[in-house]
């Protein structure tokens, strides 16, 4: 496996985990504006790991369609959170955003010391949308927080 198939690998992990936390936040969903926003998301996330997965294979390696074991865990737990929660929109939202900043800080990362200059510019290509879609979900927990009765 080369360094570029290897970073770009750790990129698609990390998208694969906020796909499957959106894919089932966007079924479970109770407000139906999240669950289009997840939808959404789900959808860009998608899009960016086949972008990146089209790269691996001009590596030579096979796609990677799964995410990675530590986001299989954070996915359970937040499952486990949102049964167990009052509000199950923000429980979610919260394991969500958390979802955000790793992928946030994995392209951060990738773009500005990746040893390989073309995962460099992969992740300097697709950091404006990581950021969008972190920024969005941001706004949309704080303004759910923000809704809230309080205690």
């Amino acid at each position: 496996m080369t360094r570029i198939s290897h970073s770009l690998i750790d990129l698609v992990h990390a998208l694969n985990d906020g796909i499957a936390f959106y894919d089932q936040a966007s079924r479970k969903s109770e407000n139906p504006h999240h669950a289009d926003v997840f939808f959404r998301m789900r959808h860009i996330k998608s899009a960016i790991a086949a972008d990146l997965n089209a790269e691996i294979a001009i590596e030579g390696e096979a796609p990677h369609l799964d995410g990675s074991w530590i986001g299989a865990l954070r996915h359970g737990y937040a499952e486990l959170q949102s049964k167990l929660a009052n509000d199950t929109n923000q429980a979610w939202l919260d394991q969500i955003e958390s979802q955000e900043d790793r992928i946030l800080d994995a392209f951060r990362l990738a773009s500005a010391s990746d040893p390989s200059d073309r995962v460099r510019e992969l992740a300097k290509l697709y950091l404006p949308d990581v950021q969008r879609m972190h920024d969005e979900i941001s706004a949309l927990t704080h303004h759910s927080l923000s809704e809230l009765p309080a205690s």
